[in-house]
């Protein structure tokens, strides 16, 4: 009888206890009391151990910022799931607590008020809305950057293929870096295949590359879909100052929202 017992509870653990949500800007972590900065800071780049920045800026909601709890950016951790990442930042082109799953139906959080960005709109390849922004100067130690991002939408999938084009760009400038035409810097959040991480370019449609995707619904976000972890890379030189910009924004409208989750 009691290995019985213990064998419904392995599998209620395994089919429930790891099908939890994520947990975004949660009451009880540190983490969610941080400003952007602080969190960019503290969180993506570990208190600065190999970098320091300046110079931030923010854009985002103007209608709910910091410390709105409908504000479009905040802190992860995947809590009790089976999200990839331990914890994080979260961008978001809504409210980033509605990242939270499990997916219960269609987010579009934002009004018009909340413009785009040229970058944005140039990887989009029509005007963008809604985008937040963590835009900052970066000095690293080290001769390389790298960060470890996902994805993800409600535009999947039922809205692939089409002008809903949401995007995501990690864009770099500085030294030894050559800036990508039609934007101010070189966008290294790009799939293996060198194309921009959008939903028209990584799908399950018919033109998208399905390798890097992963179809909806989820426990874990409220998304219909997003990637599978990739990562954004740069040769970097040691000591230089460069400009970065992590964006992810709405393309054509300000509906059915988007986010991307950095890894920590």
């Amino acid at each position: 009888m009691r290995k019985t017992l213990l064998v419904i509870f392995f599998l209620q653990f395994l089919f429930f206890g790891n099908a939890q949500s994520i947990v975004v800007n949660g009451s009880g972590d540190t983490e969610s009391n941080f400003g952007a900065e602080q969190l960019l800071t503290d969180v993506l780049l570990d208190g600065g151990l190999c970098s320091s920045t300046s110079n931030f800026q923010l854009k985002e909601n103007p209608s709910f910022s910091f410390p709105h709890n409908n504000r479009s950016w905040g802190f992860f951790k995947k809590g009790n799931s089976n999200f990839p990442f331990e914890r994080g930042i979260v961008l978001t082109s809504g409210y980033a607590i509605n990242a939270q799953g499990p997916d219960s139906g269609n987010m579009s959080d934002g009004g018009s008020e909340w413009t785009g960005d040229p970058d944005a709109s140039y990887l989009a390849g029509i005007g963008t809305n809604n985008v937040t922004i963590f835009e900052f100067d970066f000095v690293p130690q080290g001769n390389e950057i790298s960060f470890n991002y996902i994805f993800a939408s409600e535009e999947y999938p039922e809205w692939s293929c089409s002008d809903y084009n949401d995007v995501f760009a990690f864009i770099i400038s500085g030294p030894g870096i050559t800036n990508d035409p039609g934007l101010s810097g070189k966008n290294i959040a790009l799939l293996p295949n060198g194309d921009p991480v959008t939903i028209n370019n990584v799908n399950d449609d018919y033109c998208g590359d399905d390798t890097y995707y992963v179809p909806g619904p989820f426990t874990t976000i409220q998304h219909g879909g997003r990637t599978t972890p990739l990562t954004a890379y740069s040769a970097v030189t040691p000591g230089a100052t460069y400009h970065i910009r992590l964006l992810v924004a709405d393309a054509s409208d300000t509906q059915w929202d988007s986010a991307v989750f950095l890894e920590a």
